[in-house]
């Protein structure tokens, strides 16, 4: 495997029983993901995309093929990859600085250490003044902020993120999505995101995956090799917004292929 490549998704099938029937919702989906690479998923809702990573993740074993992570083969959860989801997963009795200290609490570092690598995640996210308030006394935005801060605190190699942004209004949707990005590029993380959002899709990946259903396999995959910031309204933008409402306009079997810019 190239040595640039942290992630690998070789051939991954998976299959739930439903009412002693047995349904496949991925077939041999194989994709790989380099070091500070931001990739989406996008698709249909039922084509298996929180599935996937969830297998990626190590919470679902895969039926057939395999996920390795830096050379290891996933076959549970581990700190090295954190999983991001829409609701937060803030615990509401714990304040905002002991959130994010949460994932720290292994014993392997010492309770100021812990709060200075805390503090400083919440001052990367502009929420260090905050430190002392409870979930419920912030703003959705703010909450999946925290989130992200308790993500980065551990310093993961992959960030799995699950409709992440999808509850949020536009504004604050356009906010996190740059806050993202400027996160990413300070600490060169590696992400996957999961989206129905063909614009946030467009805006933050390098590439996107996009994905058939029954059973989920990766249809087409577009690279974006345009410059960040990037303008939604400009042409290239467009193009590749064109591209993916045709994918979803004309759905007809078709191999992976890639487009670029």
């Amino acid at each position: 495997m190239d040595q640039s490549v942290i992630i690998k998704v070789d051939r991954v099938s998976k299959s739930f029983s439903n009412r002693g029937q047995s349904e496949q919702v991925l077939q041999h989906v194989s994709f790989e993901l380099k070091k500070g690479e931001i990739i989406s998923i996008l698709g249909e809702s039922g084509c298996g995309k929180s599935t996937l990573l969830n297998v990626i993740a190590g919470f679902e074993k895969a039926d057939n093929g395999k996920v390795i992570l830096d050379g290891h083969i996933v076959d549970r959860p581990s700190r090295r990859c954190v999983m991001l989801f829409q609701n937060y997963g803030l615990l509401p009795w714990r304040s905002v600085l002991k959130n994010v200290e949460l994932g720290l609490e292994d014993g392997k570092i010492n309770a100021r250490e812990r709060r200075e690598r805390a503090l400083h995640y919440l001052r990367l996210v502009g929420l260090h003044d905050k430190a002392n308030l409870f979930p419920h006394e912030l703003s959705g935005g703010m909450q999946q902020r925290v989130a992200l801060a308790r993500a980065l605190v551990i310093q993961p190699e992959l960030i799995l993120m699950d409709e992440p942004f999808a509850a949020l209004d536009t504004f604050n949707r356009f906010y996190l999505q740059d806050e993202l990005l400027r996160l990413q590029e300070k600490e060169k993380t590696t992400i996957i995101l999961v989206t129905h959002d063909i614009d946030e899709a467009i805006y933050l990946s390098d590439r996107i995956l996009i994905m058939s259903a029954n059973p989920g396999r990766i249809r087409r995959e577009l690279r974006i090799n345009t410059s960040r910031p990037r303008d939604r309204s400009h042409q290239e933008f467009q193009h590749f917004r064109k591209i993916i409402f045709e994918e979803f306009h004309f759905n007809r079997p078709q191999q992976p292929i890639e487009y670029s810019i």
